[in-house]
């Protein structure tokens, strides 16, 4: 099985989430540690990482 290299050495390159509802746009910046290529070899990262990590005010 091939190693596939992290995503992690290319800081040029932003991932977000964007949520759009019918009264609000949420957007969530998504850490580069965070993505990885999956099995199939597409970039991923799971929406629970992301949630996991914002702060309430």
């Amino acid at each position: 099985m091939n190693e596939l290299e992290p995503l992690v050495n290319i800081p040029d390159k932003v991932y977000k989430y964007i949520v759009e509802g019918e009264n609000a746009l949420i957007t969530l910046t998504v850490d580069n540690i965070d993505v990885f290529h999956n099995a199939d070899g597409n970039i991923d990262c799971p929406l629970e990482t992301v949630l996991r990590k914002i702060t309430l005010l």
